[in-house]
C-alpha cells in the first residue's frame, strides 16, 4: 500500500491509521497482526507500509485515517484488493 501525502491544508500530519475489513459493512480496524508494518500507526513521512497475516483469495478493504496536532481526519474513501 501506499500512502500519499495530501496538499499542505494545515498541521502536519504525525501519522496515518491504516484500517482494514474483510467487508465494507463491517467495521474497519487496525489490523491485528504484527507481521506487516502497518500493525500500529505509520508515522510520516513513510509513504508505504505492509498488512500482514493475509488469507489467500480473501477481499480486504483497506482507509486510511491522518492524524495531527488537530486531531484526526475523515477517513479516506476505501480501497480493495483480494491477496493472492
Amino acid at each position: 500500500m501506499t500512502l500519499v501525502t495530501p496538499k499542505n491544508l494545515g498541521p502536519t500530519i504525525l501519522y496515518d491509521d491504516v484500517m482494514v475489513s474483510t467487508s465494507v459493512a463491517e467495521p474497519f480496524a487496525l489490523p491485528t497482526s504484527s507481521l506487516g508494518s502497518c500493525f500500529k500507526n505509520v508515522t510520516a513521512p513513510t509513504t508505504a507500509c505492509t498488512i500482514g497475516s493475509l488469507t489467500t483469495g480473501t477481499t480486504y478493504f483497506v482507509e486510511v485515517q491522518a492524524a495531527n496536532t488537530a486531531g484526526f481526519c475523515p477517513a479516506s474513501p476505501y480501497a480493495s484488493a483480494t491477496s493472492i
